[in-house]
């Protein structure tokens, strides 16, 4: 199953990508075009977190891993739809963006689930860096479904976010110090 994802993602990604090029080389960007150029982007962003997500599948993260698969494809039929149908409903973009904000938080948690917890601080790194990004997420989701937007708000997302962005840097730098004193041990 894994395999006919990936070949349907690559050949997906790479048809949307051919319609995109068309669009841009053919220089004329009325409303078609226009919308041609968000299905390719929908396709690629939602690709490349579906590929985060599969990465996992495999492993003892699989549940969660194919939970962000459905949240993916979900997100991706909905973007196509706001793309196509442009529904006036303000509730139906919330849900896209929502969507977005969601899919890249499985794909970030899916990248840190890889990351090898050779030790309790790479684990305590991990955990905070999975932590933030899904506090970061629900601070975001707020936000877009409710369009209460006030400064403490953003505050305590930005550091959030700092401090997720340090985690996620961190946790792969230990892990593979880690590993390559595992192996000097080893030799």
């Amino acid at each position: 199953m894994k395999k006919y994802f990936i070949y349907g993602l690559v050949i997906s990604l790479v048809v949307a990508g051919l319609l995109g090029i068309a669009v841009l080389l053919n220089g004329i960007f009325d409303e078609l075009q226009v919308r041609i150029l968000f299905t390719t982007l929908a396709f690629t962003i939602y690709s490349i977190i579906g590929l985060c997500c599969n990465s996992i599948i495999e492993g003892k993260y699989s549940v969660f891993g194919k939970l962000g698969l459905g949240v993916t494809f979900v997100g991706l039929l909905s973007a196509v739809v706001t793309t196509w149908e442009a529904p006036e409903s303000e509730e139906f973009l919330k849900l896209s963006f929502s969507l977005l904000v969601i899919g890249f938080c499985f794909a970030h948690c899916s990248l840190m689930l890889l990351v090898k917890t050779y030790n309790s601080t790479i684990s305590a790194v991990r955990v905070i860096s999975i932590s933030t990004s899904i506090f970061a997420a629900q601070i975001t989701v707020t936000m877009i479904t409710s369009l209460d937007v006030n400064e403490g708000t953003f505050k305590v997302l930005g550091v959030v976010s700092i401090v997720g962005v340090i985690s996620t840097i961190i946790a792969p730098i230990l892990a593979f110090t880690a590993n390559n004193k595992q192996r000097q041990l080893d030799t």
